[in-house]
């Protein structure tokens, strides 16, 4: 069966088999007003809409530093290097209610007053041909993700891209910025560093 990894500076920290699973997803996501630079996050399970569903996460907003650099494999066949939770033995205790008063508007406002904790965010992508790209978030972006994601109906192979989005759009629920969009084949891998 194939199976995902993800290398953080050369260094293994995931892979998972994908088994009887239909969907894996690997997320680069960061910020310009968290304390933390960006996160990681790797889940997954089988989804099925007429049986009971599974979702289990591997790395949960795993911390990453200014020009840390990730490696995300798409293998022929591997085994899976630790044990995915879910979300209840992530988070046992019931989570806290929300302030029903407090409007989408209201927290869209408040956050685009808030004070920057960065300007933005470059990234260098090497591509699975050895290509190099090199981007940067749009001035005004809040924020940017980069996702890979494996689907069962397409075994041999993984779709990958980066968008970076402001404020005003996703309160819009309007699509962010293309950065890269790029295709994982079996035995492909694909390198992310993000900059301050």
């Amino acid at each position: 069966m194939p199976a995902i990894s993800v290398t953080l500076n050369g260094n293994l920290i995931a892979k998972v088999s994908t088994g009887n699973l239909n969907i894996l997803s690997v997320r680069v996501s960061g910020d310009i007003l968290a304390d933390t630079f960006a996160t990681i996050d790797f889940s997954g399970g089988r989804y099925e809409p007429d049986s009971e569903s599974k979702h289990l996460i591997w790395l949960n907003e795993q911390v990453l530093q200014p020009n840390d650099q990730i490696e995300v494999s798409l293998h022929e066949q591997g085994e899976t290097s630790l044990i995915g939770k879910t979300i209840e033995e992530l988070y046992p205790e019931p989570p806290q209610a929300h302030d029903e008063s407090i409007t989408p508007e209201e927290i869209f406002s408040e956050l685009s007053q808030r004070k920057a904790v960065r300007s933005g965010f470059r990234f260098e992508i090497v591509t699975p041909t050895g290509e190099v790209l090199n981007s940067r978030t749009n001035p005004g972006d809040y924020c940017f993700g980069f996702t890979t994601i494996w689907n069962g109906k397409n075994p041999d192979r993984a779709k990958t891209w980066l968008t970076s989005n402001t404020l005003e759009r996703i309160a819009l629920r309007e699509n962010g910025s293309d950065h890269a969009r790029l295709t994982l084949q079996l035995g492909q891998s694909i390198f992310l560093r993000v900059c301050a």
